[in-house]
């Protein structure tokens, strides 16, 4: 149902004397502790904001209303996601962003509809290997945790249109991470990445790459592959050679290296017709190679 019209309601009390009409509830900042069993009684709720209070458990009741598509839950102090959270099969939309969450249920496979998923800013040091049953995934959010890999099964979230997962501590990234063919922005910056994996350069739609604050010694030298970038930042890295294709983006407007350990730039560049910035800075170069005027 299109909600653009439906009242939103932002007083419990107010919801609760017009139970049936309620769509969209909005309680955020308003000091909740806790959320009352009452809520339950809305049956036709489709959206419930939360954001902003204090909520440390989350009642059954809440899994129990069959309509919801949207769940927001940032900014909270829940330790736990209950495994019933399975149960809201119409879900959309569901907001973890700055909880206090270490583990996601098995369960959280179920929501097969969830298109944007945010568990940002938690303290998650695995994510479940079913996580990838989550095809209809267009945004996901898992930066500010404490993961050291990602599943495999990541790869089969075709249809994520956004992944960030920075300020994490990835040392490497699945094989088949090429796969995820539609994402434009991609954000791995400070992770503990040494290498990236071949198939990156399969990510046709990537307009964005972020792979500062890592610990890559070299790159892809066909990063070319990737048309359609248009942002490049591969800073504060361990990077000592730039070769090959590497830099013919002509689409690319930005590229920063700055803060490496670059000795030589041997790359072709004569494929930038974008590009208005190149740092270079705190690398090791004594004289900045022809090619780069090229660019």
């Amino acid at each position: 149902q299109e909600l653009t019209q439906e009242k939103t309601y932002r007083d419990l009390r107010e919801a609760l004397d017009n139970k049936k009409k309620v769509y969209i509830l909005n309680l955020d900042n308003q000091k909740l502790t806790e959320i009352p069993s009452s809520i339950g009684k809305l049956i036709n709720l489709q959206e419930l904001y939360l954001r902003s209070n204090q909520i440390s458990v989350l009642p059954p009741e809440v899994f129990l209303l069959p309509n919801l598509q949207v769940l927001a839950l940032g900014e909270n102090q829940l330790s736990e996601l209950p495994k019933e959270i399975g149960q809201l099969k119409q879900l959309e939309q569901l907001d973890l962003f700055k909880n206090h969450l270490s583990v996601l249920p098995n369960e959280i496979c179920n929501l097969t509809l969830l298109k944007q998923l945010d568990l940002g800013w938690n303290q998650i040091e695995a994510l479940p290997e079913s996580l990838g049953k989550l095809t209809q995934l267009q945004k996901l959010n898992l930066f500010r945790n404490e993961l050291v890999s990602l599943p495999q099964s990541i790869s089969h979230l075709v249809n994520l249109l956004e992944f960030d997962v920075h300020d994490n501590h990835l040392t490497s990234l699945p094989d088949s991470i090429g796969n995820l063919t539609l994402i434009s922005e991609l954000n791995l910056e400070k992770n503990e990445l040494t290498v990236l994996p071949a198939s990156i350069v399969q990510m046709k739609s990537l307009k964005k790459l972020i792979i500062n604050q890592n610990k890559l010694v070299k790159i892809p030298t066909d990063l070319d592959k990737l048309v359609n970038l248009e942002e490049l930042n591969l800073s504060n890295n361990k990077i000592t050679l730039v070769e090959g294709n590497t830099f013919n983006l002509p689409n690319v407007t930005y590229i920063d290296l700055s803060i490496n350990k670059i000795k030589k730039i041997t790359a072709k560049m004569n494929n930038l017709p974008k590009l208005t910035t190149l740092y270079l800075s705190a690398n090791q170069l004594t004289v900045i190679p022809s090619n780069v005027f090229q660019a």
